[in-house]
C-alpha cells in the first residue's frame, strides 16, 4: 500500500502504511445529527476562515 491513506470527515487525513488496518465498529450510543441549510459544517468554516 504504497501513499494510501484515509480521510474522516472530509477533512482530516492519516497516512495508511502497509499492515495498517481500519476497524469500523457501531459505537454505543445513539446521536441525532441535524442540517441547517443545504452548506455543509465544513462548507462554512472554510467561508468564515477567508473573511
Amino acid at each position: 500500500m504504497d501513499g494510501a491513506e484515509a480521510t474522516f470527515d472530509g477533512d482530516t487525513s492519516v497516512k495508511l502504511n502497509s499492515g495498517d488496518r481500519i476497524v469500523i465498529s457501531r459505537a454505543e450510543q445513539k446521536t441525532k445529527l441535524i442540517r441547517t441549510k443545504n452548506t455543509s459544517f465544513l462548507e462554512i468554516l472554510r467561508e468564515k476562515m477567508n473573511r
